[in-house]
């Protein structure tokens, strides 16, 4: 019995220790004037300005047309920003267009160069291009100009738990379990 409730303690334990960070998952659907970007991103719990260091996972579809698209993973595309533009809050990420101090985030395929996604405001530019969004698969690109905050993706709902989450409740049934099957009640029936 202690052996069975040591090793689910050190389950629970090893699995607490190997899992990642809290996480935030993002829906990103922004589209318009022949342009999409739509997917998911995930940071590392961040709030706030955004850096580089802080996306841990995306998994995004980028198009300038319906037959004109690329999907964006981390194993094929990197992610880059810079300035202090991309805000992730508890509900949202956004960006902010109007900031005058350079700014920029975006992705790009890294086996094709020209295939990317670039947000920038400020002086800095996306392939000449600045306030707006730049999206560009192959030759054929699109750039929509934009002002003000906008909101890049919303925050997912029904999170899935994580790794240390479903240690600790694994190992909680197994205690559980050990310690139903540890009582054990005896019934005296006694006959007339």
């Amino acid at each position: 019995m202690k052996k069975l409730i040591s090793f689910a303690l050190a389950c629970a334990s090893a699995a607490a220790l190997s899992a990642p960070a809290s996480a935030t998952v993002y829906d990103v659907n922004l589209g318009g004037s022949g342009a999409f970007l739509f997917g998911t991103v995930t940071t590392d719990d961040t709030i706030g300005s955004l850096t580089s260091a802080n996306l841990v996972d995306w998994t995004l579809f980028i198009g300038t047309g319906a037959d004109q698209y690329l999907s964006l993973t981390p194993g094929d595309s990197q992610f880059f920003a810079g300035g202090q533009s991309l805000v992730a809050s508890p509900a949202n990420l956004t960006f902010d267009f109007s900031n005058p101090d350079a700014s920029y985030f975006g992705f790009s395929l890294i086996a094709v160069p020209d295939a990317a996604i670039c947000v920038v405001s400020g002086p800095a530019s996306c392939y000449g291009e600045t306030n707006g969004v730049y999206v560009g698969v192959g030759e054929d690109y699109v750039f929509v100009p934009q002002t003000g905050v906008q909101v890049i993706g919303t925050a997912a709902a029904g999170a899935v738990p994580e790794t240390a989450t479903w240690g600790m409740m694994i190992a909680g049934f197994g205690m559980i379990g050990a310690a139903a099957r540890r009582r054990k009640t005896v019934t005296k029936v006694s006959f007339a």
